[in-house]
């Protein structure tokens, strides 16, 4: 469990009730600077926050169902040891989606860096700006 407190990073999307669990069952803290929390780099439509939205949208749309399609009651047992062959895949997904989607967004924000605004503050809604990108449509 010391390899927890080295300074390693960790990505996801609300380890709240990770982190408690952490502490309270082995001691162990993750320092809030070694936590990464993706919703603050990423956001999608407000009423989709969850791992799974963000894996749908930026990985494969397989993704969708990550959390569900595992029995409730089949991965929650995860003070038993071995771990269940259930507990592994579903740390295994868990792991491999909070690091391709850490590696996407830092890949799509590194890309947006030097683009300006399409609409500049300026701009009341609806009107069309006189630089940047003009919808044809709207012409």
């Amino acid at each position: 469990m010391e390899f927890l407190r080295s300074g390693i990073y960790f990505a996801s999307v609300d380890i709240t009730n990770d982190k408690i669990k952490m502490r309270r069952t082995w001691g162990i803290e993750i320092p809030a600077e070694c936590h990464i929390d993706l919703q603050g780099r990423f956001r999608l439509e407000h009423d989709k926050t969850s791992m799974a939205d963000m894996a749908a949208a930026l990985i494969d749309e397989d993704y969708a169902d990550m959390k569900t399609k595992f029995p409730k009651s089949g991965h929650q047992h995860w003070e038993k040891t071995p771990l269940d062959p259930i507990n592994i895949e579903y740390a295994a997904i868990d792991g491999y989606v909070a690091y391709e989607l850490y590696r996407r967004i830092g890949i799509f924000n590194y890309g947006q860096r030097h683009l300006v605004p399409l609409v500049p503050p300026s701009v009341p809604h609806g009107s069309s700006p006189s630089w940047g990108y003009l919808d044809p449509d709207e012409e």
